[in-house]
């Protein structure tokens, strides 16, 4: 592995709570970020349909993060972090990031360390990471990507997709 190479690490919260969550997303993932969240289960709004379905949206401050419903991500250049609803108050946490948790704060919120992989790669912006885009916008040639890093392991048996941001691209 060559010194230039980033590692990626791979942590889990199986039991965090709400006030957790939004901790982890302002010290870890940092604001301002992107995120977006779909309720399927827990809070939907039948009336609203696909609305249900939260497209990609900028965070500048907790007040507008959404974690209502069934899952979602907050991800920016540091790290990504995805939840899952267990229950009422209770969420299942995953955090993606290229910086190793110190001691503290895995212990802060009860973080277990489930992988690390030796190679991470920004991946290619493509047809993979076309995003919906605006009508307005799209009538002016641009277009919005998902950036992306891929952590793999040595094998290639293990690969995980970490979102790093949303770009505005003129086509």
């Amino acid at each position: 592995m060559s010194a230039a190479q980033e590692q990626g690490y791979l942590y889990r919260c199986a039991q965090a709570d709400a006030a957790t969550l939004r901790s982890l997303v302002q010290d870890l993932i940092g604001l301002p970020c992107w995120s977006f969240s779909a309720a399927i289960l827990w809070d939907v709004e039948p009336d609203k349909k696909s609305a249900n379905l939260r497209p990609i949206s900028k965070v500048s401050d907790l007040t507008t993060l959404d974690i209502r419903g069934d899952f979602g991500h907050a991800f920016s250049q540091q790290a990504e972090l995805r939840w899952k609803r267990r229950d009422a108050q209770t969420y299942d946490l995953l955090l993606l990031t290229e910086a190793p948790l110190l001691p503290n704060q895995v212990g802060l919120f009860g973080a277990q360390p489930l992988w690390e992989f030796p190679e991470v790669r920004r991946a290619a912006l493509g047809s993979a990471n076309l995003q919906d885009t605006p009508r307005e916008e799209r009538a002016q040639g641009i277009r919005y990507y998902l950036d992306r890093k891929e952590y793999r392991d040595q094998q290639g048996s293990v690969r995980f997709v970490r979102y790093t941001t949303l770009q505005k691209k003129q086509e």
